[in-house]
């Protein structure tokens, strides 16, 4: 019995000093690693992170000027550290970031011409949301207006209003058009030349119209660059028109152009033919057929050249006779895309008998057929819109 209670003792004993409930004495001194100093509580104050609320407004995007880039503005946003920048080339979906701005520009030099972009901005900081997208704004790249006129958009009768045309101008209708710029002249023979030896510095097909006497295209004769640029098909011509950042004229917008707006005149120059004077239009060269200066006569109201002389001027559309049937009243921006072999002609020529052809004539061609009566202008929508 004693030796279990001495076990029993040496056990406790031990148990003690592992514990550290053991001590030779007791001590309320502090040990070497405790501090004797008072223990004060300290408050600890968190900042509260204030975030960008607002989304950017104002969105700007330039029109192409220079040609090679687009600069994006808009308005500050209370809180934001930077900003994303979205674009996609569909105003309703598609959009993709493509930078970030730590102020309120940035330039987009990843562009192509002729290429509408649509620019949306959201602000962001760190530690916070991204704010939603903005409204979108758009820009196009490479459009420069030199050389262009604005014509502002409205709504005519569009057709034969005068009872002395064709089947395929009726029936007369409203179209509503929207702004955009035209060339004041054709496309000159010098411009035209300088796009052959830009973008097609192998190709022959010119070298074998500049033999032609009636077509004005000659890389060795300077004497009708001045000139419209004829003998040109209706692919070469979108082509052109493509390249500059442009396109060709609908149907609708040209006429549009070329009777002055809503007032619709019957030719470019006179309201009617009863006003109509011969020498105001290139249609004295009945028998030449030869062109005239894209500048050699006045313009018009709208400070267009030639809408009615000189060459007859490729449009967009797809011909149809009876596409004004199928348009219906009220239309805005008609364009016919229906595929078919021929595409529309507008305007006159210069040994055209005048009163055959008001600012309503139609006519067809095949886009691959090489004529000297065939020139063009190019036109280019206004981006605001």
């Amino acid at each position: 019995m004693n030796k279990q209670i001495a076990f029993s003792l040496i056990a406790s004993i031990f148990l003690c000093i592992a514990l550290g409930y053991c001590s030779d004495e007791d001590s309320t001194e502090p040990t070497a690693n405790e501090s004797s100093s008072t223990t004060t509580s300290s408050t600890t104050t968190t900042s509260i992170t204030k975030c960008p609320q607002n989304i950017p407004q104002n969105i700007s995007a330039s029109d192409g000027q220079p040609q090679d880039k687009i600069v994006i503005t808009w308005d500050s946003v209370t809180n934001a550290e930077k900003y994303n920048i979205y674009r996609s080339t569909n105003a309703d979906d598609g959009y993709e970031l493509i930078g970030m701005a730590s102020d309120t520009t940035y330039t987009d030099t990843n562009v192509t011409k002729a290429v509408n972009y649509y620019y949306k901005v959201s602000a962001i900081k760190d530690g916070c949301s991204e704010t939603s997208l903005s409204d979108y704004d758009i820009g196009i790249a490479g459009f420069s207006t030199e050389g262009m006129v604005l014509i502002n958009g409205g709504t005519f009768n569009m057709g034969d209003e005068w009872g002395i045309g064709h089947e395929n101008q009726l029936p007369v209708h409203s179209v509503t058009v929207s702004s955009f710029y035209m060339d004041e002249t054709e496309v000159t023979t010098a411009n035209f030349e300088k796009y052959i030896q830009t973008y097609n510095p192998d190709t022959t097909w010119y070298k074998l119209f500049s033999k032609d006497k009636e077509c004005n295209i000659n890389l060795d004769n300077q004497l009708y660059d001045d000139h419209p640029a004829n003998c040109v098909t209706w692919n070469a011509a979108d082509d052109y028109c493509t390249k500059m950042g442009k396109r060709l004229p609908t149907e609708a917008e040209w006429e549009y152009a070329a009777g002055n707006g809503s007032e619709h005149w019957q030719f470019s120059l006179d309201r009617t033919k009863y006003t109509y004077s011969l020498d105001k239009y290139c249609t004295d060269k009945l028998e030449l057929n030869e062109t005239c200066s894209v500048k050699s006569h006045s313009p018009s109201i709208l400070g267009l050249h030639h809408m009615s002389g000189n060459v007859l001027e490729w449009c967009s559309d797809y011909y149809d006779a009876k596409y004004y049937e199928k348009c219906g009243e009220g239309v805005i921006d008609p364009e016919n895309t229906t595929i078919s072999e021929y595409k529309s002609v507008r305007g006159l020529f210069s040994n055209t008998i005048y009163y055959l052809v008001t600012v309503a004539s139609r006519r067809l061609e095949n886009a691959l057929n090489v004529y000297f009566i065939y020139g063009f202008r190019c036109v280019q929508k206004v981006a605001s819109e």
